[in-house]
């Protein structure tokens, strides 16, 4: 007999993979529109801007997607300035990552940090696979997939939660 423990384990493991699956389409379509068809980075951002909000409890999920949407869009606007002052660089990598630590740590968000340099890392790095995108461009683009991530991610839990599943809080 599976155990109502074990069934909840097998519903958040089978739900993770619908997530993780429905935003890599989700941002694999979407890079289509905007980009040369080639949308696996859009895709793959979008898929691990989901998977790392997931989890077990709505409060924690809650959490976790507000460090990841301030942390993107921190970094997202501090790597496009950094871009169209220094171009894409070496230098332009260390100053947008330094600059999103910095920011997330002087808005007592310490859980904000890894999200944010983890994506002015990729911002400012991706100017080394397509030097004539736009920084905007890319930078929007990052946004947006983390955007639509963590709102599919958010839209699972909440559909979990109602299904009764997954709980607000961890019980006292």
């Amino acid at each position: 007999m599976i155990s109502k423990q074990q069934k909840e384990m097998m519903y958040v493991s089978v739900e993770t993979a619908l997530v993780g699956i429905v935003c890599f389409v989700i941002g694999e379509r979407l890079s289509q529109w905007v980009h040369d068809g080639k949308g696996y980075l859009d895709g793959l951002w979008c898929m691990v801007s989901a998977l790392v909000v997931l989890q077990s409890f709505v409060d924690d999920t809650l959490k976790a997607s507000k460090d990841r949407v301030i942390g993107t869009l921190v970094a997202s606007v501090l790597s496009v300035l950094v871009c169209f002052l220094f171009g894409y660089g070496y230098l332009t990598i260390f100053l947008a990552i330094a600059l999103s630590a910095f920011t997330m740590n002087c808005l007592k968000m310490s859980d904000g940090v890894r999200i944010a340099t983890a994506t002015a890392a990729v911002i400012t790095a991706y100017g080394f696979i397509k030097p004539h995108e736009s920084p905007l461009l890319n930078a929007s683009m990052r946004s947006l997939d983390t955007l639509i991530g963590v709102g599919v991610a958010l839209s699972f839990v909440y559909l979990s939660f109602k299904l009764t599943v997954r709980q607000v809080a961890m019980p006292d």
